[in-house]
């Protein structure tokens, strides 16, 4: 069963005069929002029967600061090791097609992926490849895409089987989920 959240970063700050892009960090409230975001990954993690599978295989997200800062709150939460995140420099700033290859050429052995980028792509991505109507990834928001027993090749040119989105400013609390 292959399965992908795509997760926007939290908000970040503006960072210094003169500090590049890159090394912009969360703002105060990103960091709240990467947490809550994170809180709700693992509490739909623990539900039962689980709203998400209970592995994670792998966050892969760019390299930027404020985007290993939101991997980084989420492995905690889910218990996958932040010495395992993979940073990936293609993702900093990619458009549709870098982002789709990188989905494609995923290890087949993996079966449940969350990637943590930025936009304007990731919304552009969401929209292509999820039919949930949303004009825009907010920032910390995610998106699940359960693609079913198929290849990671394959993503792109089939719909999912299942999918839900959430953000730091959906009504939805993690109480709410709760069965």
């Amino acid at each position: 069963m292959k399965r992908l959240i795509l997760m926007r970063h939290a908000k970040a700050g503006w960072g210094e005069a003169g500090s590049a892009d890159f090394d912009r960090t969360l703002s105060p409230q990103g960091e709240r929002d990467a947490e809550t975001m994170a809180g709700r990954m693992a509490l739909r993690v623990s539900l039962d029967p689980p709203e998400v599978p209970q592995k994670l295989d792998r966050i892969i997200c760019s390299s930027a600061q404020r985007t290993r800062s939101t991997a980084e709150a989420l492995a905690q939460k889910v218990n996958y090791p932040v010495a395992n995140i993979e940073l990936d420099k293609n993702l900093y700033l990619a458009d549709l097609d870098t982002w789709l290859e990188t989905i494609q050429c995923l290890p087949e052995q993996l079966q449940f992926v969350v990637m943590v980028g930025h936009n304007p792509a990731l919304t552009e991505l969401a929209s292509y490849l999820g039919s949930l109507p949303f004009s825009g990834m907010p920032p910390g928001g995610m998106l699940y895409l359960n693609y079913g027993e198929t290849d990671w090749q394959n993503i792109g040119s089939i719909q999912p089987e299942a999918q839900f989105f959430d953000s730091p400013d959906s009504p939805v609390s993690p109480d709410s989920l709760r069965k």
